[in-house]
């Protein structure tokens, strides 16, 4: 269904011995030596050579690799982790810049809060990004000179800002945000004359249309765009500076932002918003083609109801057709950079268990790897203004993600080590496989090996089963379960049955209306082969999961007791009840049932766990956020009340404050330890 998944990886590490200040350089000759002597330690580490739950909870990881247009310098954003005494306090993320060849690391911010989203000037001169610091109203727009020093805040605007781009001309920043409450409305609230009516999407107490605003960097006064009553999700400057590409829906709600969004075009002046081509389904990563002759997008296929925005799409004219550039692929496109001139372009592809660089000539269609290796590649990923650079962060089985840069027609080079401890432990082995289903297609998925695997022993197993389900396991740096699992003795099977991206767009909606039908018989016989193979216990298999993920295991205890002990992390358990709780009703019913639950409520019915509960006899642990908006913790109850009625051992937990993942360390700590704990306890505690 959605994107679900437990984060436990969402901030990583690095060790060293004093701190940096901001603005402090460092020159160090070896690349990818800066980092890792650079940033301090928040956290005591373990001893030990194995992963463990506190190596996971003390890791830092990157976001946002950006080069400098000129390709000399690269701005990324680190989360740093939090220790357990400051739990509950928002994500502390900084911002650093390094140059391209790993040497002169300068950290540009030291804030307790969040610095986010850089973004150079267009002379390099400067770096814009959106931090929430003390007195803002969330995320505020600042700008830092690129050699560092003071930042300086741009906007004082009275709603958070969500999402910005300086203009061409370096004199303007356009942003994205709602208008500020009246005072009407505001005298209102205070007097607690607050009722919501909501829509039939809505849950968000109505959310107020985001608005389009131009900041004069000169006048340093802000202006809004007459853009009309509609609500703008991205923004980007035509390269002539004269228009915007706007992506609008027409109410600020998930299910019109997943379902009805619209390209298009709006002078800098204001007006009305015109549609630059029709589009259906789901929209990512809008933008114009360098020369501003039209613009590119990631779309869904397959009329809209493809469930990933997969394919490149270009539209040349205003008014004209779009053209799926990728059609037919056997990959997804998560990512895209054009090449100068517009007629290659640098795509961040997912195929398969991988995900990797590659240029894509347009017109040809020859498709060709660049970077080198076999690492996994995010897919936010940044060119230089020439093409001739390229800078992401990149990950392998072993290896924990860093940053990574060089020239686009030669081997990347490490430029970074976050987590020097994480470099030094025992991880298991991985392998990619593939199996037959029972119709016959060929299925694909990642295996785990316990730390000092022996080949004829039969391991206790964990399936643990991705959510979405449009997603994908990958044979890349798997520390959030699986090998934390293989440091504890388990073998851990991730399958990425059909209904997962990157094996094209057949595949991606092979489990139209059969949500734990064919996707889930795809597991069962996944499990027959690693059993067959001698590598799992057939007595000892646990299955869990988060989101889809947790739909897969509760509806699995429904169909099959091979299963002795099982995870729901926040898991749909009623799927008809979920179309008048979660705020995508649409989506649900036009990208994954194909119908209404009003209209066919036996589809929703036939495959909701809650309607079959007297079937499972597996222990069953269940994993809740308090706020989950995706998939209310109502869901959870429904299932766990039938457990307890039929006698299953059964638990369900419920973490404050949380949504549809954990971010408080101490939540995410305590669900390592019941997880672990709960498959001990049922599967039998391993002596590995």
């Amino acid at each position: 269904m959605l994107h679900g998944y437990l984060e436990c990886i969402t901030d990583a590490v690095v060790v060293a011995a004093t701190p940096v200040s901001r603005g402090r350089r460092m020159t160090v000759k070896t690349a990818g030596l800066a980092l890792s002597l650079s940033l301090a330690c928040l956290s005591p580490l373990v001893a030990g050579d194995t992963l463990t739950a506190d190596d996971v909870l003390s890791m830092r990881s990157i976001q946002n690799p950006v080069l400098s247009p000129d390709g000399s310098r690269i701005v990324f954003a680190v989360n740093e982790p939090l220790d357990e005494g400051h739990s509950k306090d928002p994500t502390n993320t900084e911002l650093w810049t390094i140059a391209v060849n790993g040497a002169d690391l300068l950290r540009l911010t030291s804030n307790p809060g969040a610095d986010f989203a850089p973004q150079w000037s267009p002379d390099g001169a400067s770096i814009f990004f959106l931090s929430t610091r003390r007195g803002t109203v969330g995320p505020q727009l600042f700008a830092i000179n690129r050699d560092g020093g003071e930042s300086r805040q741009l906007t004082r605007h009275r709603s958070p800002i969500s999402a910005f781009a300086p203009a061409p001309n370096g004199r303007e920043v356009a942003f994205l945000a709602a208008e500020p409450p009246s005072p009407a409305l505001e005298d209102r609230a205070n007097r607690g004359d607050d009722e919501i009516v909501l829509d039939s999407s809505d849950t968000d107490q109505n959310a107020p249309l985001q608005r389009l605003w131009l900041l004069d960097l000169v006048t340093a006064k802000t202006r809004q765009v007459p853009i009309g009553e509609v609500h703008v999700t991205s923004v980007s400057w035509s390269p002539d500076g004269s228009r915007f590409l706007l992506t609008v829906t027409d109410d600020a709600n998930l299910d019109y932002e997943w379902t009805r969004a619209r390209l298009t075009v709006l002078p800098v002046g204001g007006g009305t918003p015109t549609a630059f081509c029709s589009t259906r389904g789901r929209l990512a990563k809008p933008g114009w083609l360098p020369d501003g002759s039209g613009i590119s997008f990631l779309g869904a296929s397959a009329n809209g109801t493809e469930q990933a925005p997969s394919n490149l799409f270009m539209c040349r004219e205003p008014g004209g057709l779009s053209q799926n550039l990728t059609a037919g692929n056997q990959f997804t496109v998560q990512g895209y950079q054009w090449m100068p001139g517009a007629d290659s372009v640098v795509l961040c592809a997912l195929e398969r268990n991988s995900r990797y660089l590659a240029k894509f000539d347009v017109r040809s269609k020859k498709f060709a790897r660049i970077g080198g290796g076999s690492n996994i590649v995010a897919p936010e990923f940044s060119l230089s203004r020439d093409g001739l650079r390229v800078a992401c962060v990149s990950e392998a089985s072993k290896k924990p993600p860093d940053l990574w840069a060089g020239l686009t027609g030669q081997a990347l080079k490490q430029l970074t080590h976050l987590n020097p401890h994480l470099e030094r432990l025992r991880y298991g082995e991985t392998e990619e496989i593939d199996w037959k289903a029972k119709d016959g297609l060929d299925i694909t998925g990642i295996l785990v090996k316990p730390v000092d695997y022996q080949k004829g022993k039969r391991y206790p197993t964990v399936v643990q089963v991705h959510g979405g389900p449009e997603s994908a396991d990958l044979n890349g740096f798997q520390v959030a379960w699986a090998q934390l699992f293989a440091a504890h003795g388990y073998l851990t099977f991730l399958p990425n049955y059909r209904g997962s991206v990157g094996r094209g767009v057949e595949y991606t909606i092979a489990n139209h209306g059969d949500r734990g039908g064919k996707d889930f018989q795809d597991i069962l016989a996944g499990i027959e082969s690693i059993v067959s193979r001698g590598l799992a216990d057939p007595e000892r298999l646990g299955i869990g999961g988060w989101s889809y993920g947790g739909f897969m295991s509760a509806w699995a205890i429904t169909q099959t007791n091979i299963f002795k002990a099982a995870v729901v992390g926040v898991g749909i358990t009623d799927w008809f009840s979920l179309m008048g709780m979660a705020p995508v009703p649409i989506w649900n019913a036009e990208a994954h049932f194909l119908a209404w639950h009003y209209d066919k409520p036996e589809e929703y019915w036939r495959f909701s766990p809650v309607l079959q509960v007297k079937k499972a006899k597996t222990p069953t642990l269940l994993l809740w956020g308090e706020l989950d908006p995706l998939v209310p913790p109502a869901q959870g109850r429904e299932f766990f009340r039938g457990l307890r009625h039929y006698g299953v051992p059964s638990e369900m937990v419920v973490y404050p404050r949380e949504g549809h993942g954990l971010r408080e360390r101490l939540h995410r700590k305590n669900a390592y330890a019941r997880v672990l704990g709960w498959y001990d306890r049922f599967l039998g505690k391993t002596n590995n």
